[in-house]
């Protein structure tokens, strides 16, 4: 066997979890750092996601995080 790659080991202390629960036509989000909760919705478009996550992403570098996990949960 051959090992081409070796798996990065991630710091979990450095990644804030963004829950998602995905509609048709909106997006739920909720996530926590330092003890704060903050619950947001957004239109389900890519334009308006990347806006979201990049703003969250901010929430997360104020708050000692280097990285977002997202979590989706498709309503079906």
């Amino acid at each position: 066997m051959r090992i081409t790659q070796m798996a990065e080991k991630i710091n979990l202390k450095q990644v804030m979890d963004v829950s998602v629960d995905v509609h048709k036509d909106t997006l739920n989000f909720f996530f926590e750092a330092e003890g704060r909760e903050y619950v947001d919705e957004c239109g389900n478009r890519t334009t308006t996601l990347g806006k979201r996550l990049e703003a969250y992403h901010e929430i997360a570098r104020e708050h000692g995080m280097k990285n977002l996990r997202i979590i989706c949960e498709p309503t079906g």
